[in-house]
């Protein structure tokens, strides 16, 4: 390719821009704690910046640091945690396996390097959603040598995009993701499993008979899940006609009970959202909602489907002096945008797909 050669961003996704970092020797004086200091200070980063000094044993791996941050902090343990060792004057970063000493990693790190604590959903997608053996090539035996995400790739390398990708195969890769499936299947024996929130755990389903039934018609399930949201919408409406003696009211409360939520971002822009879809795995369902920066009264639904990140206004809509909320031009409303999340939480509705990964942020 000559060096002045355009690249269009339709290039780019048809054919995906590689960008391995391959570093075969620590550029930085390494250090490995002797017995006599079998306790190292390490300090994670949050999205937001913000910083946790935390004092690890030395043979600490990647996967039990997660899990301790999990649990101080009180997170749901998905097992879609990740520690990204970022470099931000590199413009790389790249997620620790699980089974990689922190110890060591941080030996090779220099000042301005840092651990992020954040989710990627995408950690083992590969092996959820295996391709067929035939896509499949060996290329090289990186068994010494780390693979990094490019993150600034315009900017600091010319690069058509920001963000490249590659792909790691292993027999090591599968044995960590098999690893929390089988703690799952331990704990089965002793606990009630956790109902997830999954495309193939969920199916639509009829209860006006006397037995529930499972609708395998596509057209019937998505009308079935039109009129599901119809009558949330009348469920609300008996409990406004009762009254309440709260001081607060029903379409204040509407306009603010989704602040507290996971999913929800706040007043980021659109470029924002992509970064957040990106860093945390880009896979299906992945979806977070933000305000409006068009209508400051509007909210607006992120999704990524097929590696590719798509918005859906959702629009306030008055009926009988009630605010409602819609992302369908008014063919199914919700009194709040909780109730709108779980219902395509549930069904597709109108959407590509459903929503499965909320984009988290912690606060360590």
């Amino acid at each position: 390719m000559a060096p002045n050669q355009q690249w269009s961003e339709r290039t780019f996704a048809a054919w995906g821009f590689l960008a391995i970092a391959l570093l075969q020797t620590p550029p930085f004086p390494s250090f490995i704690p002797s017995p006599k200091f079998p306790a190292i200070i390490v300090k994670i980063f949050s999205e937001d910046g913000m910083g946790k000094v935390v004092e690890i044993p030395a043979d600490m791996t990647a996967r039990d640091l997660c899990q301790l941050l999990v649990y101080k902090s009180h997170c749901v343990d998905d097992n879609s945690w990740a520690l990204v060792e970022h470099h931000p004057l590199l413009g790389l970063e790249r997620c620790l396996e699980d089974h990689e000493l922190v110890v060591q990693v941080q030996a090779s790190m220099n000042s301005d390097s840092r651990f992020l604590f954040r989710k990627n959903y995408a950690k083992y997608e590969f092996f959820r959603n295996p391709l067929e053996p035939r896509h499949l090539q060996f290329l090289a035996d990186l068994d010494d040598s780390n693979i990094f995400t490019v993150t600034t790739g315009k900017k600091q390398h010319g690069a058509p995009s920001d963000y490249g990708f590659c792909i790691r195969y292993g027999i090591l890769l599968y044995q960590n993701y098999k690893i929390p499936q089988q703690r799952k299947t331990l704990l089965a024996h002793f606990s009630a499993p956790v109902r997830s929130v999954s495309e193939n755990s969920l199916v639509a389903m009829d209860f006006s008979g006397r037995i529930g039934r499972v609708i395998d018609n596509p057209v019937e399930a998505q009308s079935a899940a039109m009129e599901e949201g119809h009558a949330w919408r009348k469920r609300s409406q008996r409990m406004n006609v009762l009254g309440s003696h709260s001081p607060l009211h029903h379409s204040s409360l509407s306009s603010v009970i989704h602040i507290a939520q996971l999913w929800f971002h706040g007043r980021i822009t659109r470029e924002e959202s992509h970064r957040i879809i990106h860093q945390q795995g880009q896979v299906d369902g992945l979806f977070l909602l933000r305000v409006s920066q068009s209508n400051p009264k509007a909210f607006v639904l992120t999704l990524c489907h097929h590696q590719k990140i798509k918005h859906f206004q959702i629009l306030p809509c008055e009926e009988d002096g009630q605010i409602f909320f819609s992302l369908d031009d008014g063919s199914t409303k919700f009194t709040d945008l909780i109730q709108l999340v779980e219902f395509y939480q549930l069904n597709r509705g109108v959407l590509p797909c459903k929503l499965r990964h909320p984009c988290t942020f912690v606060a360590l």
